[in-house]
């Protein structure tokens, strides 16, 4: 382990422990967040397969006309236009709200008595929603009406309520702010538990994930429904007696016999996808919140999920970004994930994953093995014991630089408390020279990993100043130091190993053994190639010791990979049409 006291400045890394607020705050990171995580209901020719014919400026200025001017009486075939119109590709949303000024027009409509003029306004405003926050804003005004649809006996105006609902929340905290105030997430909740359609129960969870976004949005609303979303992980669903009347007759009729065994509807992998995100967004909230969840058996049902999807998407995502909160959260939490004996396996097959296309599902699976590796000794053991290592090394030396650095932070968290790998992956070209490479990236917080375990290196490495002259270290390093380009903590940072290992003293001192001042034992073993020949333990530090050394502290803190993208805030069907 790093020596406890140093003459050269630590390297800063911030604590870099993968904090499920930080989480949070990444899922949101994206400009475009509020649009991708809406969902735009089909209504014209699209939703059955057919080519659309592009709107008119007639077209549009007639529907425009009727809705605003027509009775309520005569409104509808308009409405419906204006449906169509607002559900192609390329919509006239702009046109409508503000060249046309239709809002007001269509919240006013709400509010007449006729189940298919309030249904077809819903379906023109979840369209409206689905755009720019700008447009979004001039509909927040039809929200208590939406809510209140919510408990219609409809259940076409039920569900469309729930997408222009869910559609208005994914804009921005204020709205999901607004929409809690004004009391949407009861009616979500009894939905979701008992919906009179399995339909209702998915797009009830998508909307209900899509309030529980943001790191300003509090977990504790969400706590009351926790068996509720555990339940729908898992797939089932407790239907209204009407639709369970229904579908036992449905059964019935299908020549099931008086005899047959009471209905029980499938397990539903949408609502699984759904549910999963919502305790994606949740297990980033308040530890009471996490708590909660946990106690009412999320994570067994996690596992089952992570399992079933066979290392897959839709599923697979959500479920590995839950599970990697919650080890990158209280030990109790993270042993609650690692006492599944599925979770080690499911994962490492993720990250053993060959397929290209599965890149940003690769990436999640090492920023999860990345948080186990920070976590307590024996889970860190664990890890290394199935095989995970060689898989974030063949990630390391991959060319794509995300997936490179999810491996860096890994291997770190691996070798800064195994005295044997880390040895192994000093006289390993291929890790010292990726790592090298990787000093040179254009990503601070790459630049910074990399840094770090050159200068884990040399401190506890014998002779380790020279093995990282000799991969071309010293002269990426002095790249970073002498760059006017660079981060001056990072040039700062650089100067410092530059200084403490690569003067007369830093050699002598190295050759002889590492650090003198260093309580670390001297590093002994070998291996023929990091990450393929691995020996035992050989860990020296402290139990629950987590990643480099920050600056002002003399404990290692915790090290996790940075940055989550758009890719990972979409609804798991946000590219799909509506059955």
């Amino acid at each position: 382990m790093p020596p406890k006291n140093r003459e050269s400045k630590p390297l800063l890394l911030e604590n870099q422990t993968h904090k499920r607020r930080d989480r949070a705050q990444e899922l949101r990171s994206a400009r475009r967040q509020g649009v991708l995580a809406k969902r735009r209901v089909a209504g014209g020719a699209s939703a059955q397969g057919q080519q659309e014919e592009p709107w008119s400026r007639e077209r549009l200025e007639s529907a425009i006309r009727g809705v605003r001017e027509r009775p309520v009486s005569q409104v509808l075939p308009f409405l419906v236009e204006l449906r169509k119109l607002l559900s192609l590709e390329d919509p006239p949303v702009e046109e409508v709200v503000e060249g046309g000024g239709l809002a007001p027009r269509l919240i006013e409509l709400l509010s007449t008595p006729h189940d298919e003029v309030q249904l077809e306004t819903t379906w023109c405003l979840t369209n409206i929603a689905s755009s720019y926050s700008r447009h979004t804003r001039t509909i927040v005004g039809a929200t208590p009406q939406l809510i209140s649809f919510l408990s219609a006996p409809n259940p076409a105006l039920q569900e469309q309520a729930l997408w222009a609902l869910g559609n208005i929340a994914g804009d921005s905290d204020d709205f999901r702010r607004m929409l809690r105030a004004n009391g949407a997430l009861l009616p979500m909740f009894r939905l979701l538990q008992n919906p009179p359609l399995i339909e209702i129960a998915r797009t009830a969870a998508w909307a209900i994930s899509n309030l529980a976004r943001g790191d300003e949005t509090p977990g504790e609303p969400f706590v009351q429904a926790a068996p509720t979303f555990v339940a729908s992980l898992r797939g089932g669903v407790r239907f209204s007696a009407a639709a369970a009347a229904a579908a036992a007759a449905a059964a019935a009729g299908a020549g099931t016999g008086a005899g047959a065994p009471p209905f029980v509807p499938p397990r539903d992998e949408a609502l699984r996808v759904e549910a999963a995100w919502i305790l994606a967004f949740l297990t980033a909230k308040e530890e009471e919140t996490v708590t909660e969840l946990v106690r009412v058996g999320m994570v067994t049902a996690l596992v089952e999920a992570l399992v079933d999807s066979g290392g897959q998407d839709p599923l697979c995502t959500p479920a590995l970004r839950t599970l990697g909160n919650m080890v990158s959260g209280k030990e109790e939490w993270a042993d609650a994930v690692m006492l599944h004996n599925e979770f080690l396996p499911c994962l490492d097959a993720v990250l053993k994953s060959q397929d290209r296309s599965r890149r940003v599902l690769v990436k999640e699976a090492a920023w999860v093995a990345s948080n186990v590796a920070a976590g307590r000794r024996e889970h860190r053991e664990a890890l290394v014991a199935q095989g995970s290592p060689a898989a974030l090394t063949l990630l390391l030396l991959s060319d794509q630089l995300d997936l490179q650095q999810e491996a860096a932070h890994g291997i770190w968290n691996i070798v800064a408390h195994d005295s044997e790998l880390l040895l192994q992956a000093a006289k390993d070209d291929r890790v010292m020279g990726a790592y090298v490479a990787l000093v040179r990236a254009q990503s601070p917080p790459v630049v910074r990993c990399a840094l770090s375990f050159l200068q884990l290196v040399c401190q506890n490495v014998p002779g380790g100043p020279r093995m990282v002259e000799s991969a071309g270290g010293l002269e990426a390093i002095d790249d970073v130091h002498y760059s006017g380009q660079a981060d001056p903590e990072l040039q700062e940072a650089a100067g410092a190993i530059v200084d403490r290992f690569f003067g007369d003293d830093g050699y002598e001192s190295s050759d002889e053994g590492g650090d003198e001042e260093t309580d670390t034992e001297t590093v002994v073993g070998g291996g023929d190639g990091f990450g393929f020949n691995f020996g035992g333990s050989g860990d020296t530090s402290q139990n629950g010791a987590r990643g480099p050394p920050g600056q002002q502290q003399q404990q290692q803190q915790p090290l996790a990979p940075l940055g989550r993208g758009a890719h990972l805030t979409r609804p798991s069907w946000m590219n799909q049409n509506p059955s």
